[in-house]
């Protein structure tokens, strides 16, 4: 009879090697496998050949002269990126197994056992079996005293590959066998619950066992490769007794000396820093798409809104969480399936506990069509919780984009609701200068007087009452975006922020019965001329930026804290784009103030002040909340001017010469994108021993004093050199215009300039923040360094990335990695939101077992096999592959969800051709005057928008920024490719509602 051990194994976080002085005694090494074994338990692969040989299998619990097992046991271990691989050769006369099934009684046969423990002052640990008949086990044992088998045997699911051949017969005891061969690999993923994958030189725990049931035993001979201790009972889960394993990783050139980038004088700003920065208010916080936040009334709480509003499937949360920092989970009163996009309470609240949502949904039940409306809640003023029952519609319109949807009660006790031209176009149903419809318009109602028919009343002295045909709702008109509307809680004012067009973002006070002028007007600017104008005479807005400073505007709340005094009545708001933070001040409608006063990464959706006097800043690219602070006053003054030259950057040796220092690494990319005819030559510079961490999807993360810098030239004339540089968590854009003398380039000001060239072709040296248009954080900043655009051969012919792989410049999260496999594989079995996490909690560490090495030098995957794309100028590539790889280097840092493209499509090479949302797709912005125009019309380029933009230069071109010139290959590109579409049935026309 077999003895069953103790089922208790463990494995937990040993991070330091023998350098550390953590471990006693030589340890066996798991050696790199410089190719894949092929798993047929033939053990014939040279691999094999390089690992080392663990034949010291014996039973030391037994006497003195008794400890030799009958057979021989030779064990191998060899690992790579993504699997520990296994092996043994075991001497067996009477080969036996007759359990196959899963993570069955694998013990009651011949069988080969390993057990790891990756840290040895953590509680967790891993056993594996394979038995002759190529039956396993597999299980993770949190702790010793957790259950053991009966419990965790089939507690979390393994990947183990395993292949046996028996050199003999199996199960037959009158005849000799010589023995049998086992063959495995485990992936890393499977090890995640103890932090995944080791790093080279880490050291676990381990012990390597084996049972040989023969006939003429009296008992299983046990024997294993660890000094067990001397006991009458032997236990192969006692951990204490398990040996050192060590990770040799593969060869490189990391020990080389390498060159420090030590002459930087990239450091500062050549301005004087803005005056507040935004922290963390709630760090711990989970949220995902937080839209809004609002203090709750009668409560030191907020409630939060979460909104994923891009898609069709729209959903929304609104929950509760206290004013605590330390606060981790909020509490959900609603789940709602329509986006939400603000909130607000009735002025006696307290009394009857009403809260306003404006939101957009669904029109009808599986109808594609979308509706604004304004909604009410009740909430218990005693138990905090909103009735679902309680909701009613006060008031709803069809809405299909610039929705709008702001809301918030007057001095008046009038409710003010703001909507936008419904249809994310250039006012595609021609609703803003028209009365007879509730788009575009600030509405003004009485939720407390409700009229016949309506659950809402008409105030008396609403301004078009008696204007023929308008909605009396109306307060003003000629909006086409609006985004956040506040009140002056001083003098009533309403400060309304909104999205422009093409060129501009503007925010006003709106004032009754005015008309804004979109879409005749952009802000203040003439757009459509031939538009039918509306009855009254146009105003412009008080605030204006242009595309050149904003993209986005997020309008604000205008502050009247004690904690900031400076700012006391002026209007705060942001760019969702580009994270500036603004603070104006009007007086008697006349703009005195407008200044940048906080410059951050943050998507800003929404702004809120405190009754403490704090103001939060939504962020809804980073899930997150931040709150503004005084930036630090510098002691000194900086003590080495930022340089005005690229000479005095200390990225060149020999400026003139474009002669890198020698620890600048060189880059090319697979799909250089569009400069006007130029060509550039780029170079990364990292501070000190640094690496730059791989990112799989999007652009790779550098540390802080990281600078990339891209020289454009011209007919081999250098035209401009561009810095991009991180401090203090933030990039920042900086642009060298070469001299004619070739000798030297020159700071431009930070707004840009365009000047002609000797050849007289415009050259656009971009301002700051046309630097952050594209540099955004939906493309994690850097555009080139991703891995599609990297995996190629270097100047040298050898691929960069497995280069700085070797010469340790790189580092890798690869338990984020596996976490992602595993996501992938549980989406697959249509698990609800429930299961989902609780089996995910399963295969992540807790805080009691070794965590992740976020750090990780080696790659998930052998860099050759990572994704790429090819350069769409390879005629031997495909059309599609070309395509695609030019829209990936030129659009999709924008055209990706959440970018800062303002539309539906989605450009990015991880999208199939269906996700990209073009093929067919009617523009949601100007048409052009292309007749049927779509965003790719099969077969037909002149109809197809996604030729027309990059083709034009002005108003509503592609790129918005950064470009002078069209680039007539690409567009031949793109014609080529849209006319080898099929052409599908012509899709009928859009009607106004």
């Amino acid at each position: 009879m077999k003895l069953r051990l103790s089922s208790a194994v463990v494995i937990g976080t040993i991070t330091a090697s023998l350098a550390g002085g953590l471990l006693a005694g030589e340890p066996f090494e798991c050696r790199w496998a410089t190719s894949p074994p092929k798993i047929d338990g033939k053990l014939d692969d040279a691999a094999w050949q390089n690992a080392q040989v663990v034949d010291t299998f014996t039973s030391a619990w037994l006497p003195e002269g008794q400890r030799k097992p009958p057979t021989a046991t030779k064990a191998r271990l060899l690992w790579d990126r993504e699997y520990l691989y296994f092996s043994a050769e075991m001497e067996d006369w009477d080969v036996f197994a007759n359990v196959t099934e899963e993570n069955g009684a694998i013990w009651t046969c011949d069988v080969f056992e390993l057990f790891f423990k990756p840290a040895k002052d953590k509680t967790g640990c891993y056993e594996f079996e394979v038995n002759a008949a190529n039956g396993k086990l597999d299980m993770f044992l949190p702790s010793r005293g957790s259950g053991g088998y009966s419990r965790h045997a089939k507690e979390r699911p393994f990947h183990l590959e395993s292949a046996v051949q028996v050199h003999g017969t199996l199960n037959n005891w009158s005849d000799k066998d010589k023995g049998w061969t086992v063959e495995g690999r485990i992936p890393w993923r499977d090890f995640l619950p103890t932090g995944g994958r080791p790093v080279p030189g880490e050291v676990w725990m381990h012990s390597l066992c084996r049972y040989d049931y023969s006939a003429g035993l009296d008992a299983p001979a046990l024997s294993t490769n660890t000094p067990v201790a001397s006991e009458a009972r032997p236990d192969f889960h006692r951990y204490e007794d398990y040996i050192p394993l060590k990770f040799i990783g593969p060869p490189d050139s990391a020990s080389a000396l390498r060159v420090t980038w030590d002459t930087s004088r990239l450091a500062g700003s050549p301005e004087s820093p803005p005056p507040f920065r935004g922290v963390p208010a709630f760090p711990n916080l989970k949220t995902k798409h937080p839209i809004m936040i609002a203090p709750e009334p009668g409560r030191d709480s907020y409630l939060l809104l979460e909104c994923s509003g891009y898609t069709p499937v729209r959903t929304a949360r609104v929950s509760r969480f206290p004013n605590d920092p330390a606060v981790v989970e909020s509490e959900t009163l609603l789940d709602l399936d329509e986006s939400i996009y603000d909130v607000c309470f009735h002025p006696r609240f307290a009394e009857n506990g009403y809260l306003y949502l404006g939101a957009n949904g669904r029109w009808g039940e599986g109808r594609m069509e979308f509706n604004d409306r304004v909604v009410r809640y009740t909430m218990d003023r005693r138990t905090g919780r909103i009735d679902p029952a309680s909701r009613q519609v006060l008031m709803q319109w069809h809405s299909h984009g610039h929705n709008g949807m702001s809301l918030v009660f007057g001095k008046d006790g009038m409710l003010y609701v703001t909507s936008g031209d419904g249809t994310s176009d250039c006012d595609e149903w021609e609703a803003g200068q028209d009365l007879t419809r509730l788009l575009s318009k600030l509405l003004r109602i009485d939720v407390d007087h409700p009229a016949a028919g309506r659950p809402y009343g008409i105030p008396s002295d609403n301004p078009f009452l008696k204007t023929e045909g308008a909605r009396p709702e109306t307060w003003a008109y000629g909006f086409r975006n609006p985004w956040r509307m506040t009140m002056d809680r001083v003098t009533g004012d309403l400060w309304v922020g909104e999205n422009g067009q093409d060129l501009w973002e503007y925010a006003r006070i709106a004032h009754r019965g005015e008309n804004y002028g979109w879409p005749i007007l952009e802000g203040s600017h003439e757009l459509l001329q031939n538009r039918k104008a509306g009855p009254t005479p146009f105003s412009k807005p008080l605030i204006e930026h242009s595309h050149s400073d904003f993209r986005s505007l997020t309008g604000g709340i205008v502050y009247h804290g004690p904690k900031f005094p400076d700012l006391d009545g002026c209007y705060i708001y942001g760019d969702h784009s580009t994270g500036q933070i603004w603070a104006a001040k009007q007086q008697d409608g006349r703009l005195i103030q407008d200044q940048q006063i906080a410059k951050t990464s943050l998507g800003i959706t929404g702004f809120c002040e405190t009754p403490q006097g704090d103001i939060l800043v939504v962020d809804y690219l980073g899930n997150a909340i931040q709150k503004l602070e005084r930036a630090p006053s510098p002691v000194t003054a900086q003590a080495t001017p930022f340089p005005a030259k690229l000479s005095d950057t200390g990225l060149f040796t020999d400026t003139p010469a474009l002669t890198p220092h020698p620890a600048l690494i060189r880059y090319e990319v697979s799909a250089p994108a569009w400069h006007d005819g130029a060509v550039s030559e780029r170079y990364i510079a990292l501070p000190g021993a640094e690496r730059m961490e791989v990112i799989e999807q999007g652009g790779w993360n550098f540390p802080d004093g990281t600078a990339i810098v891209q020289t454009l030239s011209l007919q081999n004339k250098h035209i401009e050199s561009r810095v991009l540089l991180r401090q203090q968590g933030e990039w920042n854009g900086y642009s060298y215009a070469w001299n004619e003398a070739q000798t030297d380039a020159v700071r431009v000001p930070k707004e840009g300039e365009t000047r002609p060239l000797a050849s007289q072709q415009l050259w656009r040296f971009p301002g700051r923040q046309e630097c952050a248009f594209c540099h955004s954080r939906a493309a994690n900043f850097v555009l080139g360094l991703n891995t599609l655009q990297l995996n190629r051969a270097g100047r040298n012919g050898v691929n960069q990335i497995a280069q700085w792989e070797r010469d340790g410049l790189l580092k890798f999260n690869h338990a984020a990695t596996e976490q992602t496999e595993w996501s992938r594989e549980l989406g697959r079995q249509n698990l609800n939101d429930v299961a989902m996490q609780a089996r995910m909690d399963l295969l992540l560490p807790t805080e009691w077992q070794r965590q992740p090495r976020k750090d990780s030098p080696l790659l998930p995957h052998a860099a050759e096999s990572l994704p790429r794309i090819v350069d769409p100028r390879d005629q031997s590539a495909s059309l599609h592959d070309r395509v695609r790889a030019y829209l990936q280097a030129n659009c999709a840092h924008c055209h990706v969800p959440a970018g800062g493209g303002n539309s539906l499509m989605q450009l990015a090479f991880n999208f199939d051709d269906q996700e990209m949302a073009v093929i067919n797709a009617a523009p949601l912005h100007t048409t052009f005057g292309l007749p049927d125009a779509r965003l790719v019309a099969p077969g037909v380029p002149g109809r197809s928008v996604l030729i027309y933009r990059p083709a034009i230069r002005g108003p509503g071109q592609m790129p918005p920024v950064g470009t002078m010139a069209p680039d007539g290959e690409g567009i031949a590109l793109l014609s080529q490719w849209i006319s080898s579409l099929h052409l599908p049935p012509p899709a009928s026309p859009s009607s106004k509602p």
